[in-house]
């Protein structure tokens, strides 16, 4: 509670300079590019006979006009996000008009109360205010570009998707990415204008177009359609700006500089008093980057251009505990391009092309910590990542009642590091003080050339079925393929310890008498191409029931055929059934209020990181040596006496595709119920209750079958659902046929994954008004079980769906507790106040409660689970549940925008300051958790600071805005 007043302590002392204190409710959607507009026109109580209405874009100046229904009603589909003017016109009563702003996936109820007299004369309404979309029981948070333009928040996706309720950053070894209800950070899905571009490697993160060609961001968080699928997460989901019919160019400079940056403390060493085993203080950051956008008309009203060019540059020194200093710096541009070809009114082709392809070059140097001088240069390692990607999207219109999109796109991505070094120095590590302190002269631990390629195409279909029933149906394919080729440094990699003589390696080896000192040395390369199909179709029908109740009722089915490096298929899952079915009534039958609910199942296929790791040639073992020779300046040792047999973890061999997957292998979900009540309570101020359940029925993982069979050391890993029985192949009498084997759950001892979320979030939002706009929310929410989803922040480990989490039966005891991305409370407020003639104040803050904490080390009874090091529930040979050692910190994070716009004629000026973290706090948000060493020994810096909440930080910008 202390925490919680300081937080609105501080916040009063910015009230200053912000807004009010209100929040914002979800809104609702379905389609991921466009909107659409909904009413009824009536006179009265009646509905008006042979009624019109007329829509024009005012981006374009393209019309469309369609007849109202018996009843009254009437609707546009797919229409690209803008402003519109609708007009609704009949014999006999005088016209009207309203404009209306369409929002990406959102519908815009407008409703209209036609006068008698003459149909030549219209009365003009001005802005429509927007009523509650009573069709929809989705949760999403949207935000415009006014809305971006105003607050104080990164310019990335993710960083913007924070503001939602509910959404909690991940680990910093993940790059900070964004968990919704409770999954893992690589369970969400990335949309640009309909085509995904997330990286199905392993779900972290995707393509992202220069930050300033984005439009509209939309963030769903639960109760999507059925044409939504992949995800058990969230959907980041991103419309890109047009021409429009004036020509407009956009140019601006932001600027984050070093002089204006705060840092974060040093984390001093309990050991050696004189250095630190984390220097953040000394670290240096200097980015930049500007924009040129241009779009217009090519050809009026048939014809829009938009293209946008934005240079980056990025200047970073990160110093290590460890003796060596890291300068990163990249400075490739990014482009964007959109056209946009109206064939005629209700015809149109979108073509989107955009690049995300950069370089980032690391320079490594030594250091010496006591006299902070640098060293020699020791080399430089290339990190490519990005690439180019197209997208093409038809719409059409037929007969006022059936829509048809259409979309195919080709989305690639570089994962390629490499160092000159790669060929000739190995990876190496000195760790017998109990820290990993990198020697000799590589510079790039594992080099991976890798390279993802996305071909996809969708279609979408929407029918109006008398005014009852509106049909959605539609399917989408995407052939996704992964390039791999992967290895350490050199070939090999050298890691040394301090060991005590008589004790017990992780391998069963003991340690010799009058030995101290002892390496431990791997081998891993891995090659092989890889494709993976997904496929899926839909079919939903929004079912107007009565005047007041709207039903939902979808139903997807997902199908997913990943192959070896061979081509085969290894596993191939069909007919996974997903319904989506909602329900919203609105209680006072004039579209202020609406209860709802939603169910809805959600699968998520395997990732091909799969692919590349067990179905390809995978070559990895290891074993421990003592010292034959002094330790050579490039990191290596000759090799003396081995201590314990060599550990073969993969023997290089494209393992049969019977041997490595559960042939009853049943696909991936996740259950989630939403209830939900929101309502306008004034003009302007809207507020809503929302209740969350996520329930993730099953999960997909890799399992060893060693102790089930009793063929110790085989490493021997089977595909499957963890918790179930499993049906396989393996030689296990070594006559090389593999012989079937049917392995009952009982055997094999694993628990079934479990990760539970509950969640109930109360919002309050109050839209632009009288020169102010603001949102809060406060979230409570509980997230728990054994299994955290594709990748595990336990360890930080990248590796989806084939993760340390149920590889053999001790690494899951006390496995069941807080989930990493647990936050049990969390409090959001954002607004802006415009308190002088161009001048607006803006405010973005958060409260919420730190991650659980753990402690792992290695496992004291079970052989297999020790191999692994310090991976398990323990603590020196004590049980340590998850979660069980409390939290990390409260974590309060202020930053305040202020900005000033001059008008020129058709030309304006803006010019903005942004600060992050305006008090400088310095919670630590992540703490080191391996409280054993590998040797099983104590870890002296287990409990210390590993991260912090990052420093403040401020952001200067102008931007320059004319119209021809």
């Amino acid at each position: 509670m202390k925490s919680v007043i300081d937080f609105l302590r501080r916040i009063l002392c910015c009230v200053a300079l912000a807004c009010g204190l209100l929040g914002a409710a979800g809104a609702q959607a379905q389609s991921n590019v466009d909107g659409y507009i909904l009413g009824e026109v009536s006179a009265g109580e009646a509905p008006v006979d042979n009624a019109v209405v007329t829509l024009l874009d005012l981006a374009t100046g393209v019309s469309r006009t369609v007849k109202v229904s018996a009843t009254g009603s009437y609707r546009f589909a797919d229409l690209t996000p803008g402003v519109y003017t609708v007009t609704a016109s009949a014999e006999g009563y005088q016209s009207a008009s309203w404009n209306v702003t369409v929002n990406a996936g959102q519908g815009a109820p407008t409703d209209f109360d036609l006068t008698p007299g003459y149909s030549d004369v219209i009365i003009v309404k001005g802005d429509y205010e927007p009523a509650i979309d009573v069709t929809s029981a989705e949760t999403m948070t949207l935000l415009t570009p006014l809305e971006i333009n105003r607050l104080p928040v990164p310019r990335n996706i993710n960083a913007v998707g924070l503001l939602a309720p509910g959404a909690a950053a991940g680990d910093s070894v993940f790059g900070r990415l964004v968990s919704f209800g409770g999954a893992s950070v690589a369970e969400n899905v990335y949309y640009v204008n309909g085509m995904n571009v997330t990286n199905f490697r392993n779900g972290l993160g995707g393509s992202a177009p220069p930050f300033e060609f984005y439009d509209q961001l939309q963030f769903k968080t639960g109760g999507f359609g059925a044409e939504f699928g992949r995800s058990t997460g969230g959907v980041l989901n991103a419309v890109t700006r047009r021409g429009g019919d004036r020509w407009h160019i956009r140019a601006g400079y932001y600027v984050t500089p070093e002089s204006l940056r705060g840092h974060s403390p040093n984390v001093p060493d309990p050991i050696k008093t004189s250095e630190y085993v984390a220097v953040f203080k000394y670290d240096e950051e200097d980015k930049s980057e500007y924009f040129l956008s241009i779009g217009g008309p090519a050809i009026p009203e048939r014809l829009f251009v938009y293209g946008i060019y934005q240079g980056r540059a990025l200047d970073i020194d990160n110093y290590t505990g460890t003796g060596r200093l890291f300068q990163d710096d990249s400075d490739e541009p990014f482009w964007g391009g959109k056209v946009d070809w109206i064939i005629n009114d209700n015809h149109r082709i979108e073509l989107t092309a955009f690049s995300d392809k950069r370089t980032y070059v690391r320079n490594a140097f030594s250091w010496d910590q006591t006299s902070r001088v640098v060293g020699e240069k020791i080399g430089e390692t290339y990190f490519h990542r990005g690439g180019k990607n197209y997208i093409g999207r038809y719409t059409g219109n037929f007969n006022d009642v059936f829509t048809v999109a259409l979309l195919a796109g080709i989305n690639r991505y570089d994962r390629t590091s490499e160092s000159d070094a790669d060929s000739v120095c190995p990876a190496a590590y000195d760790s017998r003080d109990g820290r990993l302190t990198p020697i000799g002269c590589w510079t790039n631990f594992a080099h991976y050339t890798a390279f993802d390629k996305r071909e996809a195409y969708r279609a979408d279909f929407e029918y109006a079925l008398h005014d009852k029933h509106r049909l959605r149906f539609g399917f989408d394919h995407e052939d996704n393929t992964s390039t791999d080729t992967a290895g350490y440094s050199g070939g090999e990699y050298f890691r040394y310890f301090a060991v005590t003589p008589g004790i017990l390696l992780n391998n069963g080896g003991v340690v010799p008498d009058d030995v101290y000192t002892l390496v431990r040395h791997r081998v891993y390369n891995s090659d092989g191409k890889f494709e993976t199909i997904n496929q899926a179709f839909y079919i939903e029908d929004e079912w107007s029931i009565t005047d007041t109740i709207t039903a939902r009722l979808g139903l997807r089915n997902e199908r997913f055929n990943n192959k070896n490096s061979a081509g085969a298929s290894f596993i191939k899952v069909t007919n996974q059934w997903a319904p989506r079915l909602g329900l919203v009534w609105d209680p006072r039958g004039d579209r202020m209020a609406k209860v709802f609910v939603n169910f809805g199942r959600y699968h998520l296929p395997v990732a091909s990181n799969t692919n590349v790791r067990l179905a390809g040639g995978e070559l990895f073992f290891e074993d421990w040596h003592t010292l034959g020779s002094a330790i050579a300046e490039d990191g290596s040792v000759t090799f003396g006496e081995q201590v314990g047999p060599t550990t073969v973890y993969a023997d290089g061999s494209t393992p049969p595709v019977e041997e490595i997957v559960d042939t009853s292998i049943k696909p991936m979900y996740q259950d989630e119920l939403i209830l939900g009540y929101e309502a306008e309570f004034q003009h302007s101020i809207k507020g809503s209750v929302t209740y969350t359940y996520r329930d993730l029925g099953r999960a997909i993982e890799d399992i060893t079958i060693d102790e089930a069979i009793d063929v110790p050391g085989a490493f021997h890993y089977v595909l499957t659902n963890p918790g179930s029985d499993v049906t396989t192949n393996y030689d296990a009498d070594g006559d090389g046929v593999a012989e079937a084997l049917s392995l009952s759950a009982q055997a094999l001892g694993f628990p079934e994954a479990v990760r539970k979320y509950h969640a109930v979030t109360l919002a309050l939002e109050k839209s632009w008004n009288n020169g102010s706009y603001a949102h809060a929310t406060y979230t409570w929410s509980h997230s728990y079980g054994n299994y955290e989803g594709w990748v595990r922040s336990d360890n930080g480990q990248d590796d989806a769906g084939l993760t340390t989490a149920f590889d053999f039966v001790g690494l899951t005891e006390g496995s069941y507790g807080d989930l990493p991305n647990d936050r049990r409370h969390s409090l959001k407020l954002r607004g802006v106040y415009a308190f002088y003639p161009g001048w607006q104040a803006s405010l973005s803050a958060s409260w919420h409660n730190g991650r659980p904490r753990n402690a792992f080390g290695v496992h004291p009874t079970d052989f297999y689970a020790a191999l692994y090091g310090p991976e398990s529930f323990f603590r020196q040979g004590v049980a340590s549940p998850r979660g069980s050692l409390g939290r990390t910190n409260d974590v309060i994070n202020i930053d305040l925008g202020l900005q000033f716009s001059k008008d020129l004629g058709a030309h304006t000026m803006t010019f903005r300051v942004d600060v992050f973290n305006i008090f400088n706090a310095d919670t630590v948000i992540e703490v080191n958790e391996f409280a054993d060493e590998v040797t099983g020994a104590a870890s002296p810096r287990f409990g210390l600071p590993f991260r912090f909440q990052s420093p403040r930080a401020i952001r200067l910008g102008v931007t320059y805005d004319f119209q021809l």
